[in-house]
């Protein structure tokens, strides 16, 4: 079964950054000194600690011997257990993860955007640019519309390789579907919206997803319990 976490805090101080960087792998540490910003390196170490707890935690493994790497096409995945399938995404200061052992994919994304019409133009099919066009809460559906769609091309793994405009999210009565060449009638398309709707997340599964949230004391109480800090 999925399992969706969102950190609804990955504002950390510098203290806290410092002290828990330190379970991070030494590759995973180099790539967060590159950011530029210090909210950017918050993101990326609060996203790589909830993958190595929660994997850690739901297999029973010793975090030392879990190891990570991507596909061809950039999605993350986790070498040293296989069938872990697993995918994270973060905006503004809250972080989501949904694991399984099927494909997934999640998105979140602070809305609204300013180039909410331009990415609407130039991503969006045919049929979701006249239902957009016709909705009267136009940032309501444009963040539905658009976090699925990032959800989806991160659920097949495929990146840059996969067009939006090619598939269509839609509704049929009140659910949510995707027509991609033929209807995914068997997936499970999980929309949530959080700090009065400026926040909206996405995700794909095959089924229904448990979802929780965390604060970032209680990432950091699961970090301390379930990894090991790495010399």
């Amino acid at each position: 079964m999925s399992k969706i976490v969102l950190l609804n805090n990955c504002s950390f101080t510098k203290d806290e950054y410092n002290n828990y960087i330190r379970y991070v792998s030494w590759e995973r540490r180099e790539k967060l000194e590159k950011y530029q910003l210090f909210m950017d390196q918050c993101r990326g170490l609060a996203a790589a600690l909830l993958a190595r707890s929660m994997i850690s935690e739901n297999y029973r493994k010793d975090d030392r011997e879990i190891t990570f790497g991507v596909t061809e096409f950039g999605k993350p995945v986790c070498r040293s257990i296989p069938k872990v399938q697993f995918n994270l995404s973060h905006a503004g200061t809250y972080v989501a993860g949904i694991f399984d052992e099927h494909p997934v994919g999640i998105d979140v994304e602070q809305i609204p955007d300013k180039k909410q019409d331009q990415i609407v133009e130039e991503f969006f099919s045919q049929m979701e640019k006249d239902y957009y066009q016709k909705c009267v809460e136009k940032e309501k559906t444009f963040a539905t519309l658009w976090t699925i769609k990032e959800a989806y091309v991160k659920y097949l793994g495929c990146g840059l390789n996969k067009e939006l405009d090619s598939f269509t999210v839609y509704w049929e009565k009140d659910e949510i579907k995707i027509y991609d060449h033929e209807i995914h009638e068997n997936l499970a398309i999980y929309i949530n919206s959080m700090y009065k709707q400026a926040y909206y997340l996405a995700s794909i599964s095959q089924s229904k997803p448990d979802y929780i949230e965390w604060s970032k004391e209680e990432l950091f109480t699961k970090v301390e319990t379930q990894c090991n800090i790495i010399m």
